[in-house]
């Protein structure tokens, strides 16, 4: 079995992960303020954190990961589109991204399929 999670993510020292929500106009799926602690290891989290993020678990074959892994992007960044001009405004100097994580018990091939390169190199 192969697990894949994308997230969506602004860091932040100055906003907490309410006023990010407010300021985007999007609840997080994850989030966490400084102080936190971090799981296991007993550290704490150094800054607020606002995330949104979509998981699947599915079978390891190359080409249900890229589909899925496309899937998930997909559901973030279309919740996340009639939001896009708020999103960049607040993470704008800060901390931000997209990650990408796969965890399977073997290590599986990623295939993507060409038209997802020309849906993002579109335009």
């Amino acid at each position: 079995m192969a697990r894949i999670t994308v997230w969506l993510f602004i860091e932040s020292a100055d906003l907490t992960a309410e006023e990010i929500s407010a300021r985007i106009g999007l609840p997080p799926d994850a989030s966490w303020k400084i102080g936190d602690p971090r799981g296991k290891t007993g550290k704490a989290y150094e800054t607020n954190s606002w995330s949104l993020e979509s998981k699947v678990e599915i079978n390891e074959d190359p080409l249900v990961v890229g589909e899925k892994v496309r899937a998930c992007l997909d559901d973030v960044l279309g919740r996340v589109r009639d939001h896009a001009d708020r999103f960049k405004s607040v993470a704008s100097g800060r901390t931000s991204g997209l990650y990408v994580g796969i965890t399977a018990d073997g290590a599986p091939a990623l295939g993507l399929k060409a038209e997802t390169q020309r849906k993002q190199w579109a335009g």
